[in-house]
């Protein structure tokens, strides 16, 4: 089996950055002074409707709080929390946020985003960081971000743009047009000073999924992961275990020189000791993940245990059980990926 870099070798010292070198200037917080109360009723905006918005802002001598900053829209309640102060050197800046019911399919495009997925998204974070650009802050980045998304669906082009050489490596004469059912989206990252690494990464499909672990380094602009994509198809089970590293602006795809096994079992192992899990409740979806990373049984409880720890740790909607498998050629379009004809 042989899986070619899907990218040119990595950029030499002093290429090109993602993340833009922008002045953050919170420093000019120190010449205003303000204490504002807001409540809104209705605001439309984006053609969607906001209601019963709140928010309670002061800042003084350079400190910034902003909390409560809620609105109800796009399928539920969006509660943020901003501090910021301007004059510690370098200034500081804090965001927490929980949206725990968002209908993306309602809110990116009121955003201008690109749409083109549906579902309802469960989504919390709380960073810090410390700069003047964002690039600095960057850096230094401490928290946490987490995701969760249970039954959602995702249009097949955009699945293609996020992750089309995992999908041709896998499933190459998969539709090319339309949408695919998404059972479960799960990722969690905690940051500290700047290296994010991932304590939930799981996305599933009705046809395929991918389990992950590693970091990236915001800093350096590095990435360290290491993924194991799953093709199931005709009741058949099989794992490609790959590698991603390089620069973030130019990401290296790679073979794990691990086996699937092997690099599955690590994959879980890193992923369990990179959060507090008292509770073991990772450490207990192991065998069945192993068995499903060997094309053996379901996946209910990885999805359900990647999904709870994405969540903070709290409970929520779980995939509806996997339709029966009915799909054809489903081994010959995995040989095909594997040997690249």
């Amino acid at each position: 089996m042989c899986i070619r870099d899907s990218a040119s070798p990595a950029l030499p010292t002093g290429s090109r950055k993602v993340i833009p070198d922008l002045p953050v200037p919170l420093d000019r917080l120190a010449a205003l002074e303000a204490d504002l109360r807001l409540r809104v009723g209705l605001l439309r905006a984006g053609r969607l409707d906001w209601r019963n918005g709140e928010a309670v802002l002061a800042l003084h001598g350079g400190r910034l709080l902003a909390d409560p900053l809620a609105i109800d829209g796009a399928g539920g309640r969006i509660a943020l929390r901003v501090a910021a102060e301007g004059t510690a050197s370098p200034p500081s800046l804090d965001v927490s946020a929980h949206a725990p019911s968002v209908d993306l399919a309602a809110l990116l495009p009121a955003l201008g985003l690109p749409g083109g997925v549906s579902g309802m998204l469960d989504a919390e974070t709380a960073l810090s960081a410390r700069g003047r650009t964002l690039r600095e802050m960057a850096a230094g980045l401490n928290g946490s971000l987490g995701l969760a998304l249970a039954d959602g669906r995702v249009d097949i082009s955009l699945l293609d743009a996020v992750a089309g050489d995992l999908r041709r490596l896998l499933l190459p004469n998969a539709p090319r047009n339309g949408s695919e059912a998404v059972r479960c989206l799960a990722l969690r990252l905690q940051a500290r000073d700047g290296v994010a690494s991932a304590q939930a990464m799981l996305l599933e499909t009705d046809i395929a999924s991918v389990l992950g672990s590693g970091s990236v380094d915001l800093g350096q602009e590095r990435l360290d992961l290491r993924l194991l994509p799953r093709a199931r198809l005709g009741g058949i089970g099989l794992a490609i275990p790959v590698v991603v590293d390089g620069a973030l602006a130019q990401p290296r795809l790679r073979a794990d020189p691990q086996g699937a096994a092997s690099a599955g079992a690590a994959i879980l192992k890193e992923l369990s000791n990179r959060r507090n899990d008292p509770g073991g409740t990772l450490g207990q979806t192991l065998n069945q993940a192993l068995g499903q990373i060997l094309g053996e049984g379901d996946s209910e409880a990885d999805c359900a245990a990647q999904l709870r720890i994405a969540r903070g740790g709290r409970e929520g909607p779980v995939p509806a059980p996997a339709a029966p498998e009915n799909r054809q050629g489903g081994v010959g379009d995995l040989l095909r990926g594997l040997l690249r004809r």
